[in-house]
């Protein structure tokens, strides 16, 4: 925790003011009871987000149903939760020893809270994770944490994290998030069947990238993999990924180590270089 209740109710009521949206990181069960306890409190935030909800616990899930059932969330909208589903692969070599098997069975728990009438959007927390939306879908289709399956999304509901849910939380899903009239034509071609393709033999990130052959944004082609060349106006569009990317997976072992021993609280933990400070 990095702020108490009374300064989470002043940062509330500051957004408000000042006519700021409301998003909050809660990776904890601690923190996520804290937020959601402020949220209650609040009556004048729409469409309120909190991003990661990695773990949980029973009560809170409770707490959620609780809040997506009332009377102000007709008004204000559900709970929408940024989730991250490379977490699951990336946090799947720590978390079963450092959680145990009781507190698993509530994190990384995304159909979960799909039923309790959250909304799901998608994203990928760069730089820590590869800005890569296919392995998001993958990762969310096949939840490494939970291998009985019953926390897998369907293929829709990991394609809709990533485009109208994406667009629900940010206030511009009449504007973007969907193939239709009146609509920004953002959208890509896939070397891929089918989403199901995403799972055929052990694909990186890299691998996945490569399945993108053309992305359009605005209805302009801002990337074509048969062309070598991209033009400046292109390459600025475009980002990096794989072992030349941002993030964990592009940052050397001496660059983990040494970000490793540093953090406000002098407690050993990585952190990535747009964290350090």
């Amino acid at each position: 925790m990095t702020m108490t209740p009374i300064e989470i109710k002043m940062a509330f009521d500051q957004a408000y003011r000042t006519g700021y949206r409301l998003e909050a990181h809660a990776i904890g069960d601690r923190a996520f009871e804290v937020m959601l306890t402020a949220l209650q409190q609040q009556n004048t935030h729409p469409r309120p987000i909190i991003t990661h909800c990695q773990i949980l616990n029973p009560k809170i899930l409770e707490r959620i149903n609780i809040y997506n059932s009332s009377k102000k969330c007709k008004i204000i909208g559900p709970l929408i939760a940024d989730i991250q589903p490379q977490f699951c692969t990336s946090d799947s070599h720590i978390v079963f020893d450092r959680l145990g098997e009781t507190r698993i069975k509530s994190s990384y728990i995304w159909q979960t809270m799909a039923g309790l009438g959250c909304i799901l959007a998608g994203g990928s927390d760069t730089p820590v994770e590869t800005p890569c939306a296919l392995q998001g879908m993958r990762d969310a289709m096949s939840n490494i944490i939970h291998p009985d399956g019953s926390e897998d999304l369907s293929q829709a509901q990991a394609l809709a994290m990533y485009t109208i849910f994406a667009a629900y939380s940010a206030k511009v899903e009449n504007n973007i998030g969907r193939l239709a009239i009146g609509y920004a034509a953002d959208f890509v071609l896939l070397h891929l069947k089918n989403l199901d393709d995403l799972f055929i033999s052990n694909k990186g990130t890299d691998d996945l990238s490569k399945s993108v052959q053309m992305t359009f944004i605005g209805g302009r082609c801002a990337y074509d993999q048969n062309k070598e060349d991209l033009t400046d106006e292109m390459s600025n569009l475009c980002l990096t990924t794989g072992n030349n990317g941002p993030g964990k997976s592009g940052i050397p072992s001496w660059m983990r180590s040494s970000f490793a021993t540093y953090n406000k609280r002098d407690r050993p933990m990585w952190q990535c270089p747009c964290c350090r400070y």
